[in-house]
């Protein structure tokens, strides 16, 4: 991985290290992390190739299907939550839809579901640093690890890592 890559990765990490996240009970909510995994899934199976999240059928399915690995109780299956609430961290923006520029910003919450989302939001995107880093398939695989290490409880994240991993990878770097 290129010299630069490398230092905007780190970057990165600390960035995802201290996004903010829910709790229920006094557990942590997994909802941010696995946005972030369906992004990078979605992006390692090249559909993503552009710097453009849709809040769509694609990332909403990839959501569910990682969310029902990882949820415990009292998690709710909302990705719009995770789409909407990840603006709060430093490398994750909303391109506002024609003439909602202010309604966008305005925006505190998602709550009413995907439907505010899909009326204000065209779509999120990275800022250009972190663009880069996830262009580059080697550091979006250090940087799936880092969200699986980091968020995710030892059983959680085999079966995650299970799911995600490229088939005839066999990488299970501290797995």
């Amino acid at each position: 991985m290129p010299l630069e890559i490398g230092g905007k990765l780190q970057r990165l990490k600390a960035e995802i290290n201290s996004i903010r996240r829910g709790n229920y009970k006094g557990r942590i909510k997994p909802h941010k992390p696995l946005m972030l995994l369906a992004v990078l899934d979605l992006m390692n199976a090249g559909i993503i190739t552009e710097n453009r999240v849709t809040f769509d059928n694609t990332l909403k399915n990839k959501f569910q299907e990682l969310f029902l690995i990882a949820h415990k109780e009292g998690d709710w299956c909302h990705p719009s939550e995770p789409f909407f609430h990840l603006r709060t961290a430093g490398f994750w923006f909303h391109k506002p839809c024609r003439g909602k520029e202010k309604a966008c910003a305005d925006l505190d919450t998602s709550g009413g579901g995907s439907r505010r989302i899909l009326e204000n939001i065209e779509y999120a995107f990275f800022d250009p640093d972190s663009f880069m880093v996830l262009m580059d398939a080697e550091a979006r695989w250090e940087l799936l690890n880092f969200v699986l290490q980091r968020f995710f409880q030892s059983q959680e994240r085999r079966s995650l890592l299970q799911y995600l991993e490229p088939k005839g990878v066999g990488n299970k770097q501290g797995m």
